[in-house]
């Protein structure tokens, strides 16, 4: 069950600044771009919080309507009206009401997660329905209790995430090992060898980032038994990345998606990123400033 169409009325509360949003359920992912200021993040917001029916975060979003269909012909439809302040929801199947008990039901096979590049120092680790603040310097301490732990409890996971991105995304004379029960940073180049060896807190930005990014794809967004359906929202994930590094993300990433039937939709403004999908981009256009 991935999404095929987004629609969504009146983004920030203004008239006719509707978006009409294609996208490529069998491609797996879709690379959404647009001019700074189009909404793109807070697009990504409504679709988490509509998919994850979090009235509270809805409740500071502003928009009139988003509409999701999905490639199983199904189209689910949440109105929002503000009452003096307070909001109402009308919750839609197929263009059918429905009660918010049975639109929950219905959304609840989805697993939706929104990682994004939010360098708001005050928003650290995981929040509300399932949005994770992408700040590596400010995450990576908690994370690093959470891979160790998964070390013991699943060292094979560990270990599929370690062997990625130390063949995807080579690091400086260091790959990423398993030692003493700890993820870290080993030298690798015959001439470093007596280097110290470090801990994941203490790599570089666009390093800690690669780990927190594949941890999250591959230990918080992955299908389960109850939410057998996952939809990453995945925005500006070129922060702090090299150009090489921009350049192989997607193609990890479309190998994960395959392996595990994961849709991805990334908002993104890095020409590297996207130079081998063209094909899989779609337009963020405001019907409200088309005709300008």
């Amino acid at each position: 069950m991935k999404i095929k169409h987004i629609h969504v009325k009146n983004l920030f509360g203004l008239e006719k600044n509707n978006f009409d949003i294609e996208c490529f359920p069998n491609e797996y992912i879709t690379i959404l771009y647009g001019f700074n200021g189009m909404g793109k993040t807070t697009l990504f917001k409504i679709i988490n919080a509509a998919c994850n029916v979090d009235e509270a975060e809805l409740n500071g979003l502003l928009f009139e309507s988003i509409e999701l269909n999905f490639d199983n012909n199904k189209t689910f439809t949440i109105v929002k009206k503000d009452n003096d302040g307070k909001f109402d929801y009308t919750f839609f199947s197929n263009e059918s009401p429905i009660s918010l008990d049975e639109f929950k039901k219905e959304m609840n096979v989805i697993k939706c997660t929104h990682i994004f590049a939010n360098k708001d120092k005050n928003r650290t680790g995981k929040q509300d329905s399932s949005i994770y603040s992408f700040t590596p310097d400010d995450i990576i301490y908690s994370l690093k209790a959470e891979i160790n732990r998964n070390i013991t409890e699943n060292y094979e996971k560990v270990n599929d995430l370690v062997q990625l991105l130390n063949k995807d995304f080579e690091m400086i004379f260091k790959q990423l090992a398993i030692k003493d029960g700890e993820l870290k940073a080993v030298p690798n180049h015959p001439k470093y060898l007596n280097d110290p060896e470090l801990p994941i807190t203490k790599l570089s930005s666009g390093e800690k980032k690669l780990i927190i990014l594949f941890y999250e794809l591959l230990f918080e967004a992955m299908p389960d038994s109850n939410k057998q359906n996952s939809i990453v929202l995945l925005d500006e994930p070129e922060s702090s990345l090299h150009l090489d590094w921009q350049r192989n993300l997607l193609k990890t990433i479309m190998k994960i998606c395959e392996e595990k039937d994961i849709q991805v939709l990334v908002a993104t403004h890095s020409p590297a990123i996207v130079e081998d999908y063209f094909c899989l981009q779609t337009p963020m256009i405001s019907a409200r400033y088309s005709d300008e």
